[in-house]
């Protein structure tokens, strides 16, 4: 019954409020002092009205009843808002329209703000010899232009629209007008006709576009277009005689117009009714200043677009405070949880505007909430409210937020959300796992479904014990209508039967908690050994002990020994072993059942030896058994830690030696019954014990050793072998063998020069000469520091540096022998150098030495006229004569002689005259021209 009443009541409001009217019919036709509210609208207009003092609200529709005028002598002030405009137009049923608002001269102060004024005969708006404040109105569907202007010196128009009127958008005679963020479209003549040649029109962010005759037609005056789109009109521009001031702007036609930042391409517009730009528009930040301030509705940064949106009165599209978003959607809300989101209020003007309140409005307006009550929002700026939803119920829900100002009326924006709650359902209630081995798995799936109409949300999915484990027990969303899994596993540790619950705790309130049961059982086998440690004791070399282990099963399932393993701990020969060697796997052994197990130790070393049985099997709690072994050996060891030895490469005629330690690392004493070594030719011995003092056979204490060394000296090039073999008591490794290997190369001596002559050398003086030694050979040269002597009767005559040590030439290298030749009794002296080396094809090199020695004085040389040819003449021999006096004796001395400066001297023997100190020489006729001899 409550229901239908407050239906009731609903019923009436509306008719009171539907038949609300008021009927202006003054008997005079004036209107002073009159307020038309909401409240009396509609007004119905009954005859031709002058308008001395009128206010009209927001809200109102003023309604002509026949073809009356309505002139402003006075003042109008029709100031509507963004949400509530003021409506001029014909009533329904009146054929024969209206005259449109008319402005005269004694119009003072008027205004026309948020007005829409359509359907008149004549002009929407006339103007004439008045100032009036138009802004946000729209002049459309009029029976002549939207606006017609006159005799007017500074009217502004702002972000008005002048669409599909029969005649002009907007015709001008003799005015200056400011148009800023205006659209004039689809007009069926001219969009905007400047009809006389004393006009000023500005034009700042317009379109003009989609008029069916010019864009803009002016036969004259001056124009000023930035910022403005003048497209798709036919033609676009008619200007005449103008005076045309035009950037920043988009006219269509052939070219683009001249002047700065000019273009003349497609606008894109998004829409061809509010003509704004789309995204991809090559206008976007094409203006002229960085003026946009108002995002939306102007697009891109802060550069002017071209356009009815761009610059700073781009705002004024928008209403005073814009909340974005327009409508808000909170989805679905789990019943009494609550959901916040941030709307955001943007203040589009240039003053500051008081919010008195913030409320919700509707049946529903309860579940709604808004962090803020009312708040002052600065010119420019924006604030953010924070707006909850709690629902109550599991439906839908709506209300409108409102923000009521004093100043620019009310604004509102749509919330609806939705009352949900999760419904729970599972596929079981109740899980047997039946039989599981104990250590291992078995698993069972749960499905979980939601029926209801909000996210199921798993909190915690839990068990009782540790051996049911639910394998994703964290949080779980599960849409509406949708299903999930959770996977629980029956892990059971002990040989028992189990019983537990799983709980899933969620967000259905009506089941925030439900159990499933669960239930299993385990079983396995379980590994039962008498000991955990076998102790052989002492075990001599050569023999072994065997022991019996007893395997027992004391589970309740079969037990499967998959794998019996020994590993050594002391050394990687495995002393221990299974007596039976063919032991078959798996070996299975049933509940209360034993097996025997026969291992065995045959030691072959000295010393505690021990290893780890492993046995692998299906044994739950310890799958992998252990026991450990253990036993002494005893007996000597003769230890050697390596087989063979390589002496390297070793120099033809020299000795490399190796000491060979043998180490009894047993515990009883060792005996060395015989050494040798055993050659592969008997022709090439080339090793040999190194004074060997042994005498056979002889003992080594346990933890000691002897030192036997073996020499190798190779006789020729070549890679040798041979066997170094050892008798011994070791009862394990009685003979032990001992390669022994060597590499030579044969070396070649070469020197750089096969004599040394040092010339000639005054008395009382020394001369160094050097001789390089190469080694071209494949082995190392050796020089032995001893081995380098000088020979012959004048052998006192050189000497060469002593080595300080062996000279050791690797192939391809050399060295340096210095020799020295020292002055003595004069004349030619003459030795040998021997070089000994290990060169087998020059064991001894020798070089020759050679030098003379002369008297350092001057001689005294005079020319004896008396024994030679008084004149020499061409083609005749002569006789040249010189006496040659010295202190010393002379031997010999020779005359040198050239026909010119610059050839070479030809030598020539002197010969002494006997019991004289007259030397001659025969001057052959050769060396006579006709101008004689000169020498």
């Amino acid at each position: 019954m409550k229901r239908y009443l407050l239906v009731l009541i609903n019923v009436v409001f509306l008719f009171s409020f539907l038949f609300a009217q008021t009927d202006v019919n003054p008997a005079n036709g004036r209107i002073y002092g009159e307020i038309w509210s909401k409240a009396g609208s509609p007004y119905y207009i009954l005859k031709d009205l002058i308008i001395e003092d009128l206010l009209i609200l927001d809200g109102v529709t003023v309604l002509f009843t026949d073809d009356f005028k309505f002139e402003v002598s006075g003042t109008l002030k029709a100031k509507g808002f963004y949400s509530d405009s003021i409506y001029f137009k014909a009533e329904p049923s009146n054929p024969n329209g209206w005259q449109g608002i008319s402005f005269t001269s004694d119009n003072v102060n008027s205004e026309l703000q948020y007005c829409r004024i359509e359907g008149a005969n004549d002009q929407g708006v006339a103007v004439e010899q008045s100032s009036v404040t138009i802004a946000n109105c729209d002049m459309v569907n009029n029976n002549g232009d939207g606006m017609l202007i006159s005799n007017i010196w500074g009217l502004e128009i702002n972000n008005c629209v002048f669409a599909n009127n029969k005649k002009n958008g907007v015709s001008v005679s003799t005015s200056v007008v400011k148009f800023t963020n205006v659209i004039i479209s689809g007009n069926e003549q001219t969009g905007l006709s400047s009809l006389t040649a004393d006009n000023a029109i500005n034009l700042t962010n317009v379109v003009i576009a989609d008029n069916q005759q010019s864009g803009v037609e002016a036969s004259g005056g001056n124009n000023s277009f930035t910022n403005t789109i003048i497209y798709f009109n036919s033609p676009d521009l008619s200007l005449g005689n103008a005076t045309n001031t035009v950037s920043y702007s988009d006219i269509g036609g052939g070219s683009v117009f001249p002047g700065t930042g000019n273009l003349n391409v497609d606008p894109q517009f998004a829409d061809r009714t509010r003509y704004p730009l789309s995204e991809q528009s090559s206008l976007v930040d094409a203006g002229k200043a960085n003026d946009d301030e108002y995002f939306p509705p102007s697009l891109g940064g802060s550069r002017t677009d071209m356009g009815a949106y761009g610059g700073p009165g781009a705002g004024l599209w928008y209403p005073s405070l814009y909340i974005t978003p327009d409508t808000l959607d909170f989805g679905k809300v789990t019943q009494d949880s609550s959901r916040s989101h941030i709307i955001t209020v943007y203040n589009y003007r240039d003053e500051d505007i008081l919010v008195e309140s913030v409320s919700f409005i509707g049946a529903d307006a309860g579940v709604f909430s808004a962090d803020k009550t009312g708040f002052r929002l600065v010119a420019g700026d924006s604030t953010e409210i924070t707006l909850t939803f709690r629902p109550t119920d599991r439906r839908v829900f709506q209300s409108q937020l409102q923000l009521t100002t004093s100043s620019h009326g009310a604004f509102s924006t749509h919330v609806v959300g939705q009352g949900a709650i999760p419904i729970i359902d599972v596929s079981d209630s109740w899980f047997d796992f039946d039989t599981v081995y104990v250590g291992e798995s078995s698993f069972r799936k749960l499905i979980i479904s939601n029926s209801g109409d909000d996210t199921l949300r798993i909190k915690q999915i839990t068990t009782g014990s540790s051996v049911f484990i639910p394998m994703d027990s964290l949080l779980k969303i599960v849409p509406y209508n949708g299903i999930d899994t959770v996977e629980i596993a029956f892990v059971p540790d002990s040989l028992e039967n189990y019983q537990d619950t799983l709980v899933i705790e969620s967000n259905d309130p009506q089941k925030p908690e439900l159990d499933v049961g669960l239930s299993g059982t385990g079983i396995g086998a379980v590994v039962k050994l008498e000991q955990d440690t076998v102790d052989f004791q002492t075990v001599k070399f050569g023999s072994d002990s065997t022991i019996s282990l007893i395997i027992g099963n004391i589970g309740n399932s079969r037990l499967e020994i998959s794998r019996l393993e020994i590993v050594p701990l002391v050394y990687t020969k495995n002393a221990f072993r299974f007596k039976d060697e063919n032991i078959t796997f798996p070996l299975f052994i049933e509940p209360a059942a034993e097996y025997e197990l026969l291992v065995a130790f045959q030691p072959d070393s000295a010393g505690i030896d021990s290893a780890i049985l492993v046995l692998t099997s299906n044994d739950p709690f310890d799958s992998s058994k252990k026991v450990l072994l253990i036993g002494s050996g005893v007996g000597p060891i003769l230890y050697i830690p390596y087989s063979e030895i390589d002496f390297g490469n070793v120099p033809i005629f020299t000795e490399s030696r190796q000491q060979i330690f043998i180490r009894n690392s047993g515990n009883k004493t060792l005996i060395i019954d015989s050494l040798l070594i055993n050659h592969t030719s008997q022709q090439d011995e080339m090793f040999e014990f190194v004074n060997p003092s042994w005498l056979l056979p002889f003992p080594i204490q346990p933890d000691s050793s002897y030192t036997v060394t073996i020499g190798y000296s190779p006789t020729k090039s070549n890679a040798d072998s041979a066997q170094f073999i050892i008798y011994s008591n070791d009862p394990v490794r009685p003979q032990k063998i001992i390669k022994l290997s060597g590499n030579s190369e044969k070396p070649q001596i070469e020197v750089d020069r096969s004599a040394i002559d040092f010339g000639h050398l005054a008395d009382n003086s020394e001369a160094v000469q050097s001789v390089l030694v190469y080694n071209r050979g494949g082995g190392d040269l050796l020089i032995y520091r001893d081995s380098l002597s000088i020979s012959g009767t004048e052998a006192d005559a050189f000497k060469f540096d002593s080595l300080t040590s062996d000279l050791h030439i690797i192939p391809g290298d050399s060295a340096e022998i210095i020799v020295h030749a020292f002055s003595g009794n004069l004349g030619p002296k003459n030795a040998q150098l021997h070089i000994s080396n290990n060169d087998p094809s020059h064991r001894q090199l020798i070089i020759p030495l050679t030098v003379l020695i002369y008297e350092s004085e001057v001689a005294d040389i005079r020319f004896e006229s008396g024994h030679s040819t008084t004149q020499f003449i061409k083609g005749k021999d002569g006789i040249l004569s010189f006496s040659i006096v010295s202190q010393s004796k002379v031997d010999s001395a020779a005359l040198f002689i050239r026909f010119s400066g610059e050839q070479t001297f030809s030598k020539i023997q002197l010969n002494k005259q006997d019991n004289t100190d007259i030397w001659s020489a025969q001057i052959e006729s050769q060396w006579i021209t006709e101008r004689g001899f000169g020498y």
